[in-house]
């Protein structure tokens, strides 16, 4: 024989003698647990994760507010972008003629 074949009727024999690997869980085993889970208290209450989440969302905001606003300070050109131009507003008036 060659040597897979003597690989495989190993394998084969030590399977043979094998047992189950884990035993089941005993019945109502996840129903037990589901109603524990069920009965116990959350650790955090809902209004203190929403104002984690508020204080952080604004503290995210404040910061992003503030380069915004420095972005503008540094960069004066550009602050006549909400001044119409001349060709806008002279579109303007010849279509309300």
């Amino acid at each position: 024989m060659n040597e897979f074949e003597q690989r495989w009727q190993e394998c084969a024999r030590q399977s043979r003698k094998a047992t189950a690997a884990e035993p089941a869980p005993m019945p109502g085993f996840a129903a037990t647990v589901w109603a524990q889970s069920r009965r116990a208290e959350p650790t955090t209450p809902p209004a203190a994760v929403w104002l984690r989440f508020a204080l952080r969302a604004l503290a995210a905001v404040s910061v992003l507010a503030l380069v915004c606003l420095t972005l503008e300070i540094v960069n004066p050109e550009n602050s006549s972008g909400l001044v119409p131009h001349v060709e806008d507003t002279v579109t303007e008036l010849f279509w309300m003629l």
